[in-house]
């Protein structure tokens, strides 16, 4: 069995909309960061991880006292949590709701963990958004061909409880009427486009 990947635009539904939620979420996130680092006295440049802040920096080096470098950025610092300080600061940093966006693939019946292993490998669905007015997405979904005589047996034997496998689950999605299956020179087309149209914005 040779995986591939499938290709889908989505331009409405359920995906959409989960995503304005989860960017929404997210703005508002950015502005309750910012908030806070002013009022700790630090730039209003962070690092973040999956939206999360990770790292904060300083024009000048904080108190070591309550911050500790973190070794994944050049100039990034992170609360300490063995002092009353820095725990305060952790709680405060970590209470701000944030949201993956991957996340969003729940909608439409996908995930953004391994769905098929194979070699050693393992695959996952993604997700592209193209923040245009109207915004579109792009969903990519690992894929191989089976004898669908073993699907339906394997649908038997999942309902009896007697098997399970993830990439025979995988197998089984099938995508909603607002997913357009495209081809992946499209999707790499639209790409192309949007970065040459951010790069002309920069350079005017």
């Amino acid at each position: 069995m040779n995986k591939y990947t499938r290709y889908f635009k989505v331009t409405s539904g359920a995906l959409i909309e989960a995503v304005k939620e989860c960017r929404s979420t997210n703005d508002a996130a950015n502005k309750e960061y910012v908030a806070l680092l002013n009022k700790l006295g630090a730039e209003e440049t962070y690092y973040v991880v999956g939206h999360r802040l990770v790292a904060m920096t300083f024009k000048n080096s904080p108190d070591q006292r309550i911050y500790k470098r973190n070794k994944n950025t050049n100039d990034g610092w992170y609360p300490k949590k063995n002092c009353k300080e820095g725990k305060e600061i952790a709680q405060a940093i970590e209470s701000i709701k944030t949201q993956s966006v991957d996340d969003c693939l729940k909608a439409v019946g996908l995930y953004s963990g391994p769905r098929i292993i194979q070699g050693g490998y393992a695959y996952s669905a993604t997700l592209v958004v193209i923040p245009s007015e109207p915004m579109e997405l792009y969903v990519t979904v690992p894929w191989y061909d089976e004898d669908p005589e073993v699907i339906e047996q394997y649908k038997k034997d999942k309902d009896a409880r007697k098997r399970s496998s993830m990439s025979l689950d995988a197998l089984l999605w099938k995508p909603p009427s607002e997913m357009t299956e495209v081809k992946e020179w499209e999707v790499k087309k639209v790409i192309q486009e949007w970065n040459d149209s951010l790069k002309e914005v920069d350079a005017a």
